[in-house]
């Protein structure tokens, strides 16, 4: 499906050492196109990022990626330039069914104690 650049959307968030949902549910008949992250370490040490997914529900998350980290304020770098329309994306969430038990989220977690800044860009496109 193709989108526009007015139809990216941004996710900020903390990351810590508990795994959670980052950003909104993908909806049903949805996909979210994972175009652009950047990461930030503001733990005073080594530190692993753990990006995932849940797809349709209370399941494991899958992990998609993981980014380590050495040093406070290691960060993950934009790229140059601007997101380009119809770029492929970094990764792809299948929507879910929009109960409890069927929801689909991005997810992330760090592995020391400290806090991992996360930037996501992604569009939401019909499947």
């Amino acid at each position: 499906m193709s989108w526009k650049a007015e139809d990216i959307k941004t996710i900020y968030a903390s990351v810590t050492n508990v795994d959670a949902d980052i950003g909104t549910e993908v909806t049903r008949n949805m996909r979210r196109h994972i175009l652009q992250i950047e990461a930030q370490n503001l733990f005073a040490g080594v530190n692993l990022l753990t990006l995932g997914k849940r797809e349709n529900g209370a399941g494991a998350t899958t992990t998609i990626d993981r980014f380590s980290f050495s040093l406070i304020n290691d960060y993950l770098p934009k790229p140059d330039g601007p997101i380009e329309e119809d770029a492929l994306p970094l990764y792809i969430i299948e929507g879910g069914g929009g109960t409890a038990l069927t929801q689909s989220f991005l997810r992330a977690v760090c592995s020391a104690a400290g806090t991992i800044d996360l930037i996501v860009r992604y569009v939401d496109v019909p499947t």
